[in-house]
Parts: structure tokens; sequence; C-alpha cells
């Protein structure tokens, strides 16, 4: 079955959460219409179509992709400001961004995907327990930019972050404050540059295996570099 928003749904009492779909009801959200508002505290969409011009918006509140979303590739993918956002399954669509950085956690369980544009990740804390894969467009990982408290980037163990970008901004971290990266698998195309800064220390997720193919790496970081977790 199939759930068509074409119209508003919001939330008028604080802290409300909308749900829509689920494993078994897909939902299209077309490009005409908004879902949630400022009392929105949760909005939680399961398999999603959702239209270019198509509006979330959440008050303090979070985003929960639970099911798999743009198995017909969505266009370019805006969130302007969310506490968490929590990506379940795969997503896929033309370009990501968080535009306003998120106050909570981006948790990344599902491999995000990019056909045509470039990756930005903006939050307070970034688990990315799935691989991103930006085809030939830059990665950007911004963590903890308020520049308070150790919040950093976790990048699980047997994960790969991946352009084919060759440029000097191919995969950027930052992680203020004193917070620290741990980082799995980074790779960008030939001659493309990986460049890590922290506040805290930059660790080795990975073990034994390559952390890093790239054309040039740019590491700095406050609390050391090196060791593993």
């Amino acid at each position: 079955s199939q759930v068509n928003i074409a119209g508003a749904v919001a939330a008028t009492t604080g802290a409300s959460t909308i749900s829509l779909g689920d494993a078994d009801t897909g939902v299209s959200v077309t490009a005409s219409a908004t879902v949630g508002g400022a009392a929105t505290g949760l909005i939680d969409l399961g398999d999603a179509t959702i239209a270019d011009g198509a509006t979330l918006t959440v008050g303090t509140g979070s985003i929960l992709f639970s099911g798999v979303v743009g198995t017909v590739p969505l266009g370019a993918v805006t969130i302007n400001a969310a506490n968490n956002v929590t990506i379940n399954a795969q997503f896929t669509a033309a370009s990501f961004s968080q535009a306003v950085a998120a106050t909570g956690i981006f948790d990344l369980n599902g491999v995000l995907t990019t056909t045509a544009g470039a990756v930005t990740i903006n939050s307070d804390v970034i688990t990315l327990d799935a691989g991103i894969i930006a085809g030939a467009s830059v990665i950007s990982i911004l963590a903890n930019q308020d520049n308070s408290g150790d919040q950093g980037l976790i990048q699980a163990a047997g994960t790969t972050v991946q352009t084919t970008n060759t440029g000097a901004n191919a995969i950027s971290i930052s992680v203020l404050g004193t917070g620290s990266a741990a980082v799995a698998s980074l790779q960008t195309g030939v001659g493309g540059r990986v460049t890590i800064g922290a506040g805290g220390a930059i660790t080795d997720f990975n073990s034994d295996t390559v952390n890093i193919t790239a054309g040039e790496v740019s590491l700095s970081a406050v609390g050391g570099i090196g060791g593993s977790n």
C-alpha cells in the first residue's frame, strides 16, 4: 500500500510525532507538500519517496528515516535544522546537505549514496555505522561546530567513506572543541586530498586495515594522531 502526501501534515502540540509509512507501506511526499512544523518533535518516514521542493520541518525535534529512501533516487536533499537525524536504511539522492548544524546526533545505519552532488553532514555528534558513496563529488563531515565539549566523529570499523573526486577538498573532516575523529576507511580519486582536523585526537577505528587511500593527506589534531579504539 501507499500513502501519498500532496498537502500539509502539521503537528500543533509540543513534541508531537508524525509517523508516515513502514516496512509494508511506502510514503510519497510530493513537491508541493509540507510535513511538520515548529511544534513537531519527531518526523518518522518509512519507505519514502520525497520530491524536489518538498519540505520537512521540525522544531527542536528529530527526523527519522526508518525505511529505504530513494529506491528511485531523490533529487537534492537539504535538512535545514533538526536535533537528531537518523537514517536506518539505504538512502539515495542527487545530493545531501545538512545546511544548518544539527544539535544532537547524526546516525547513519544504511549506506548514503549521492548520484550527482556533494555530501555535507553537520551535527554535534556524528556516528557512521554505514558507508558513504558520493560518486565524483566532495564529502564534508563537520562535527561539534559549536566548539564546545568533546563530541566528535565515530566511523565504525569496516565502513568506507568514498568519492572518486580528485580535488583538494575531496574529503574534509572537521571536529571542533575537544572532540576526536575516529576513522575507519576514507578513499578519494587519484590525486584527491583528505583533510582531517580535530580539537581532540585522530584515531584508528579500522584495526590493521588501511585507513586512508588518497593522493594527499593533511592531518591536524590537538590531542595527537594515532592509536586505536
